[in-house]
């Protein structure tokens, strides 16, 4: 098998997105901070994978792992 990364959008200490051409076609993998894969996304043409690289949270079943949460307090 081969594997071509096109691209990888990393956000310090929460994770990453990265964009890899294989056998398969377009794969996009979304991790977290300590490398976890949280979702892999496979697509068949690079349109549609760069929509999904870039957004990868509108598509169901993809965790938002770069949503800011607040910070909840307890009184």
């Amino acid at each position: 098998m081969t594997t071509i990364e096109i691209d990888t959008r990393t956000i310090p200490g929460i994770g990453e997105v990265r964009w890899q051409l294989d056998d398969d076609g377009h794969v996009i993998t979304v991790t977290d901070a300590e490398g976890e894969i949280h979702a892999r996304v496979c697509v068949g043409d690079g349109v549609a994978a760069r929509d999904v690289f870039r957004h990868p949270f509108a598509r169901p079943g993809v965790p938002d792992l770069f949503a800011r949460h607040e910070a909840q307090t307890v009184a």
